[in-house]
């Protein structure tokens, strides 16, 4: 019950939350494309078919005895005989329950591995995009480098400026070349896992810009009480407590029945068998094991809980305190960037070649502090997801 109420308020949730879920499109394409997704879905209708392959009942038992007979002039004697074990009826509705949690937790581990993989996917498109503005942003560099270089080297030629300029423009050049090509083989790398991840096939997100978006408390709240990791254990907390149950009904009598045959010279009898166990010993103790267990199991889905709602939120509380970080930089930027000033003045000869190389990587390097920002309230955002 606890599975079904975690699903519908998924599935409820779900509607609100889709529209909020950072490059769900790309997601939807690796789940739909990755050789991945299948071997895990394999994997996962074969633990239930392992668990649905078995049986209630024990199996039967079959015997058959030939005796000599002694003096040789008596005849020989042979049995056959049939039997069936049983345990007390109510034990098969606990083994029968055990059996269907079990089937239940093998869509909960399967779950468990998609949600890791979403995960993955998300963080990975997250560092695709924030590479992919580095990229523009020191394609911006190369460009305006080399522009400067071409101007330096025939200023030179003419006499119109000393070497120690000519050079630092170069190595102002070289620097932005070498920023720009580490970028674009990063991109390229990440690119190529994501590929891996989606069965070989390629992903173009040239066009997609940082999508996360702080949910509100309430979808916050939902979150937490949908929470995915913990439904392993509390699957393994029903197992537990049906397994009390099937021990308690060890400790009733097994019954058994069958059919039996003795065949003599001249003689044959055939009838039914039947048989009782007592288990006086052999249970000794296996319900006071499965209730430690199923104590353990308690106890360790109360701390795993208790954890998990600190971590979320601490997450949370991080990510409204980046999302307001984002919106300061971003305004303290928009508002105080003299970069064209500074270019102007440049141009006018008001400010030194050293004083504008300067000033360059000052904003360049304010604008990556916003990507890096943005990068970083996006990967909290999916780790407070985790889906």
């Amino acid at each position: 019950m606890k599975k079904i109420f975690a699903y519908f308020i998924l599935s409820v949730f779900g509607f609100s939350l889709m529209a909020q879920l950072p490059y769900q499109s790309v997601v939807s394409r690796v789940e739909n494309e990755s050789p991945l997704v299948e071997a895990l879905r394999q994997q996962k209708e074969a633990k239930k078919m392992s668990v649905t392959a078995g049986s209630l009942l024990d199996d039967p038992e079959v015997e058959f005895g030939y005796l000599w007979g002694s003096p040789s002039g008596k005849g020989n004697r042979w049995d056959l005989g049939v039997m069936q074990s049983f345990d007390f009826p109510t034990a098969y509705k606990h083994k029968k329950r055990i059996l269907q949690l079990t089937a239940e937790s093998a869509d909960v581990s399967f779950d468990q591995q998609m949600n890791a993989l979403r995960v993955e996917v998300r963080s990975l498109c997250s560092d695709i995009v924030y590479n992919n503005a580095l990229v523009a942003l020191y394609g911006r560099c190369v460009a305006n480098a080399d522009t400067m270089v071409f101007v330096y080297e025939r200023r030179y030629q003419t006499g119109d400026c000393n070497i120690l300029d000519y050079n630092r423009v170069k190595m102002d050049a070289a620097d932005a070349h070498n920023k720009l090509n580490l970028a674009v083989a990063e991109r390229d790398m990440l690119l190529g896992e994501l590929k891996a991840l989606n069965g070989g096939k390629e992903i173009d997100l040239s066009n997609i810009d940082f999508e996360s978006v702080v949910p509100s408390e309430e979808a916050f709240a939902q979150l937490v009480r949908s929470n995915p990791e913990l439904q392993a254990l509390e699957m393994q907390s029903a197992i537990s407590e049906s397994e009390i149950n099937l021990s308690r009904t060890q400790n009733l009598p097994h019954f058994s029945a069958g059919f039996g045959s003795e065949n003599e010279v001249g003689e044959a009898f055939r009838g039914v068998k039947v048989g009782v166990s007592l288990p006086l010993w052999s249970n000794r103790g296996q319900v006071r094991r499965a209730e430690a267990e199923k104590r353990m199991v308690e106890e360790q889905l109360n701390s795993e809980r208790l954890r998990y709602e600190n971590r979320m939120r601490g997450l949370y509380a991080k990510l409204k305190a980046l999302q307001q970080n984002v919106q300061t930089l971003e305004e303290t930027f928009n508002q105080y960037n003299s970069i064209a000033l500074l270019k102007k003045g440049f141009d006018g000869g008001q400010v030194t070649l050293e004083e504008y190389l300067l000033g360059v990587e000052f904003y360049n390097d304010a604008e990556i502090s916003i990507l890096e920002a943005k990068k970083e309230l996006e990967q909290t955002y999916i780790q407070l997801l985790n889906r």
